[in-house]
């Protein structure tokens, strides 16, 4: 599941994003990113691990690690990047890590 919406003028900016972890031991990683009020939110199997509010930043490239898994541990990291210019006023775009190996990017 992937979706960056941004349904009318006045709607924020969302990015939300859902990918599974694991082969024998499966896990859901959720993402959900509201930028415009710089609310950020990471769930593993609809528990919360990771919250975070930003507004400002000087860096473009914010890195969320996490490890997902009990018998069967990964390591996930979330980059997510904006623009250098105007980066908070236009959609940003996340890429995923399992275990080092990018999974996927999402985002405009």
């Amino acid at each position: 599941m992937s979706n960056y919406s941004r349904p009318g003028l006045l709607q924020p900016f969302v990015l939300q994003f859902a990918f599974d972890v694991g082969a024998r031991e499966k896990h859901r990683v959720e993402f959900r990113f509201n930028q415009d009020i710089g609310n950020l939110r990471i769930n593993v199997d609809g528990k919360v691990v990771k919250r975070a509010f930003e507004m400002f930043s000087f860096s473009t490239i914010k890195r969320y690690h996490i490890t997902v898994g009990d018998a069967e541990q990964h390591e996930v990291l979330i980059e997510k990047e904006r623009k250098r210019l105007l980066g908070g006023a236009l959609p940003q775009a996340c890429t995923v890590y399992i275990d080092g190996v990018v999974q996927g990017q999402y985002g405009p």
